[in-house]
């Protein structure tokens, strides 16, 4: 009895472990998180908007507004992420590029990605 009773708790866990397999929705990308600040970026000064996307000749475009309002030049990092309609990562993928930003100065970080598949995207700004 106590073998058999094993048996189906094996059968059960892995019935409920495949159950969770088998899900296939998306990983849309919340709209609220589209923009990723390590804590060093704020404490540094900075701020930014949240990336907007444009469709152009050359493929879709994403644009953010970042602001140096400290004392001193800032340089810093960044990457955007770029997403297919199920949240999944369109190749190519960006790399990291580095900007320095001067005191009191707002500038425009633009990336173009030419996969037509890329319909979402997060920016990452870190030091």
């Amino acid at each position: 009895m106590r073998v058999f009773l094993s048996g189906v708790l094996v059968v059960l866990l892995l019935g409920m472990s495949l159950t969770g397999c088998s899900r296939t929705a998306g990983l849309s990308i919340n709209s609220k998180q589209t923009l990723v600040l390590d804590a060093s970026i704020v404490a540094a000064g900075i701020s930014a908007s949240r990336p907007s996307l444009s469709r152009g000749s050359a493929g879709q475009q994403a644009s953010a507004r970042v602001g140096n309002t400290s004392g001193k030049p800032v340089t810093l990092h960044y990457r955007f992420y770029w997403y297919d309609q199920q949240g999944l990562d369109v190749s190519p993928l960006d790399v990291s590029q580095t900007v320095a930003i001067p005191a009191h100065t707002d500038i425009s970080l633009v990336s173009t990605h030419v996969n037509p598949a890329a319909s979402q995207v997060r920016l990452y700004l870190f030091l």
